[in-house]
């Protein structure tokens, strides 16, 4: 079993290739959901928002099923928001003119 896993732009792509068995003697049949690739994520500590396209892997059917891509969409980033600091209200004073120009 190996995983693969690629983040392109918003999406994650995970992959998924399984051996094909050809005795059922001495291995188990087993199916791969989206459960399994959410599951790996989280082990892979990537957090992922929605899934967009689906698939099954089975590792006893024909070749076709022994590859599955799964597609999740990464979540967005949070816009942070610009916060200005609030415009202090200037007093109106008079100026200070020179007494030699009050006087005339």
């Amino acid at each position: 079993m190996k995983w693969n896993i690629e983040k392109k732009a918003d999406k994650v792509y995970v992959t998924l290739t399984v051996k094909h068995v050809r005795t059922q003697r001495r291995w188990t049949n087993t199916s791969y959901t989206s459960e399994d690739a959410l599951q790996y994520l989280q082990e892979q500590n990537i957090t992922v928002d929605k899934m967009i396209q689906d698939d099954i892997v089975h590792n006893y059917q024909r070749e076709s099923n022994l590859t599955g891509t799964w597609v999740f969409s990464l979540p967005s980033k949070p816009k942070t928001k610009k916060t200005s600091k609030p415009l202090e209200k200037k007093e109106n004073v008079p100026k200070m003119t020179n007494k030699k120009t009050i006087k005339k």
